[in-house]
């Protein structure tokens, strides 16, 4: 890298190029994880990424082995969190340990102080409660929510199993929009961090609900917030999932499940 720098300030006579090689390792590699997960992950199955890497028998077997409760939409769901885990915590863990060699405490991964700001986690749920129940009235709402689409009430042990599953997701999806992402550029870019941060999290949203993706706009700045100040990701982890579940149970409510 330092002789291509040398080639492009020689060639265009510049004086000064200052390249901090962690700013692009992360913001490219940003770009190719969102990349990979759109067009392998959100549209397709993981098991097609999995053939294209060399990994068929392991694909073949993730296939057709792994269906929780004779479902397939769980195995779908539990597809989604497994490729979360692969690359959105997997893949930004090799970077910070591996090519920075930092601690994963100082990238947002650290866990003992959560709690201390239970009082902002009880705050915030508070407010979103009322609007997440609005939000739930309307059609698009209720057509997207729940992921797991559920109107038997025997099969109510599979909808449990996913909201179990489905903070693993939150958990994965906070390291690397609240953790990686922030955390590896903020000695850069100090609290702008969190406006970089939020727009690729905003666009991780298209395809849901218009007010969502606007909702996210907001949130990523909110999340980003709190991870930059309290240097940990779980307490937005535990603001998201409880909202995800909030969404899910007034959806429900909504459709009539409950009755």
């Amino acid at each position: 890298m330092n002789k291509l720098i040398q080639f492009f300030k020689n060639y265009f006579n510049i004086d000064v190029i200052n390249i901090d090689k962690k700013i692009v390792i992360t913001t490219i590699s940003t770009a190719l994880i969102l990349t990979i997960y759109h067009y392998y992950i959100a549209l397709n199955d993981f098991s097609d990424l999995l053939n294209q890497i060399g990994l068929s028998t392991f694909a073949s077997n993730y296939k057709e082995n792994i269906l929780f409760f004779g479902s397939e939409q769980l195995q779908y769901l539990f597809h989604w969190v497994f490729s979360c885990f692969f690359l959105f915590f997997l893949v930004p863990v090799f970077i910070i340990k591996v090519i920075y060699k930092e601690k994963l405490s100082d990238n947002g991964l650290t866990f003992n102080i959560a709690f201390k700001h239970y009082g902002i986690y009880v705050t915030f749920i508070l407010v979103m409660l009322p609007v997440v129940f609005l939000a739930s009235k309307t059609a698009g709402f209720q057509n997207f929510y729940p992921l797991f689409k559920i109107s038997d009430k025997s099969k109510i042990n599979q909808l449990l199993f996913w909201e179990f599953l489905y903070f693993f997701q939150f958990v994965f999806v906070e390291f690397f929009f609240r953790g990686f992402m922030l955390h590896t550029i903020k000695h850069k870019f100090g609290y702008y961090s969190i406006f970089i941060a939020m727009i690729p999290y905003c666009m991780s949203h298209f395809g849901k609900p218009f007010g969502e993706s606007v909702g996210a706009i907001i949130t990523g700045c909110v999340l980003g917030f709190l991870s930059l100040n309290t240097r940990t990701i779980f307490l937005s982890v535990f603001l998201h999932y409880t909202i995800a579940v909030m969404m899910d149970i007034f959806a429900l409510y909504q459709q009539g499940f409950f009755k």
